[in-house]
């Protein structure tokens, strides 16, 4: 239930706004690639996590399993 609430979160928006974090916090913040990409990613990751963590717990509280 866990990976199916963390899957559902991604789609090509969300890999859409990853890019264009890491662009405009590369420029913005001056930063090399590589660390505006550490950056991003591990944000994103934690949010991610959190969302699917939350979804899972609160749909088993729930009784609802399907979704």
């Amino acid at each position: 239930m866990f990976l199916a609430k963390l899957l559902s979160q991604l789609d090509i928006f969300f890999a859409w706004n990853a890019i264009l974090l890491i662009m405009g916090f590369g420029i913005a913040d001056g930063l090399s690639r590589n660390k505006a990409i550490i950056g991003v990613v591990s944000v994103l990751l934690i949010l991610l996590l959190a969302l699917a963590g939350l979804g899972a717990l609160t749909s088993s509280l729930g009784g609802n399993l399907t979704s």
